[in-house]
């Protein structure tokens, strides 16, 4: 599996992720994730136009993913976290392509995935940042 099929995977995983869990929230907090679902939605977009150009055929999305078990808003933040810590370890596990377009692709997702793992954080009222990101 080359690295954009890695990435585009875990967008996938995260647009399903955001469905199932984002009915828990309210108030500010399903405002951002919906904000956040696009921007995954955004993500999968742009890596299927990289597919076309490159005349490659893009992995599908599976019919449904695993998923922890929410009963509540704090249940779906903390499920949400992890979705994002998720998509920053695929990306992160990618990154050290050959490819030159491709590594800058990858940058930029874990950037992003970063970047919300962080706005999440905030939200949970934990410590924001940690030195890498999708690394364990």
């Amino acid at each position: 599996m080359n690295a954009m099929e890695v990435g585009l995977n875990a967008e996938y995983a995260a647009i399903y992720a955001y469905g199932a869990y984002s009915h828990y929230l309210g108030g500010p907090t399903a405002d951002m994730a919906e904000a956040i679902e696009e921007q995954h939605r955004q993500r999968r977009d742009r890596l299927l136009v990289w597919f076309a150009e490159n005349d490659a055929q893009p992995p599908t999305p599976q019919p449904a993913y695993e998923l922890d078990q929410a009963q509540d808003g704090t249940d779906a933040v903390a499920a949400l976290m992890a979705t994002e810590e998720a998509v920053a370890t695929a990306w992160r596990s990618v990154v050290h392509t050959d490819e030159v377009d491709q590594r800058k692709i990858c940058v930029e997702m874990l950037c992003a995935a970063a970047s919300t793992l962080v706005r999440w954080r905030v939200a949970a009222g934990e410590i924001p940042t940690q030195p890498w990101p999708g690394r364990p």
